[in-house]
């Protein structure tokens, strides 16, 4: 099945955004790259063998840059061709550039759990970053990127974003850092930028709250709790505004501590991550994986409902949080929010 219009509104929503893809051959080499309209605008597209580029104006940088997401070949002998076609990509343009994704390759030995020889293809890595003069930026939260997920516990650095000098003296206070995966094999990485506080914004009431178990029992409650004398016209709509107002109040206290919620869940992940790294789970730390992620996925079901609420798009289904579809590498939307890849 190929990538589709419905496909990115599930992934992105309904907003003001393009995309491009790659398709992917059986379960691998597919790349999809979103982009919001209004704070970038994309001059030219390039789809490769293994890769994606794309010619960027964006509205926090007066130069153009260009970006390429990789999907590097499984197989060794394959990734010569891939050298060859960055490379060329590098020569098209100079400039700023940034390049990232899973290049299916690490660089040095000490980026897999079990110690690796140095092979061919990590001389080749290191050779195409050092004569592209490109910054392999130090990889915060997680020393490895991709695991088996199986018994014979294989951990290894396949993913990473490098930038060129340009970047780095735009941004010097630019990094990288390996979020938890709780539902893939790779770890997601973010790019960040800048910090970026948000303005208020109006109140709407959250449908997420209506999955909560006491929702009925607490408009019950305030609908009783205050009394009012007059027409009935007024009697209404004073006890209307009464609950709206407990409802942003209860509504504030369930959006934190549901932020803090997964925020705790992740954390918790990451620390088993982080030990599995090391050494194998005990019986009970495994258990304790198996609660969180279902602890996790009640949380994403719930986020579903709120962004279906708030793109108001009715076909987004409950549970179709899944990975089926090519890796959404990079998403883009400018200064504001940290890239994602």
């Amino acid at each position: 099945m190929g990538v589709t219009e419905s496909i990115i509104n599930k992934l992105w929503g309904r907003l003001i955004r393009d995309w491009v893809a790659k398709e992917a051959v059986g379960a691998a080499g597919g790349i999809i790259m979103i982009w919001k309209c209004d704070q970038i605008t994309v001059e030219e597209v390039n789809i490769k063998g293994f890769s994606v580029s794309l010619l960027l104006n964006s509205s926090n940088w007066t130069e153009k840059w260009k970006l390429t997401v990789v999907y590097g070949p499984a197989r060794a002998r394959e990734r010569i061709a891939l050298w060859t076609e960055l490379r060329d990509i590098r020569e098209q343009r100079q400039g700023p550039w940034m390049v990232g994704g899973n290049f299916n390759t690490i660089r040095l030995p000490e980026e897999k759990n079990r110690m690796a020889l140095i092979t061919t293809s990590m001389r080749n890595l290191s050779n195409f970053i050092n004569d592209s003069a490109l910054i392999d930026l130090l990889l915060e939260g997680a020393r490895f990127t991709w695991t088996n997920n199986q018994e014979n516990l294989i951990m290894s650095r396949l993913d990473r974003i490098l930038i060129s000098m340009e970047w780095e003296e735009a941004f010097p206070l630019i990094y990288q850092r390996a979020l938890p995966k709780p539902t893939s094999d790779h770890n997601p990485i973010l790019l960040e930028l800048s910090n970026f506080l948000e303005g208020p914004r109006p109140f709407k009431f959250n449908l997420a709250l209506c999955e909560t178990p006491k929702f009925v029992d607490h408009i019950k409650l305030w609908w009783n709790e205050e009394y009012f004398e007059g027409w009935k016209g007024f009697i209404l709509f004073m006890k209307l505004k009464h609950i709206k107002m407990r409802i942003k109040e209860w509504q504030k206290s369930e959006i934190e501590a549901s932020r803090f919620g997964k925020e705790d869940v992740l954390s918790s992940l990451e620390s088993l991550e982080r030990k599995e790294e090391d050494s194998c789970l005990t019986t009970e730390e495994s258990m304790e994986r198996l609660v969180l992620l279902e602890e996790y996925e009640e949380i994403i079901r719930r986020e579903e409902i709120a962004w279906r609420q708030k793109s108001r798009s009715i076909w987004v289904k409950e549970g179709d949080h899944n990975s089926t579809f090519p890796p959404a590498w990079l998403i883009l939307e400018g200064e504001s929010t940290p890239l994602t890849a």
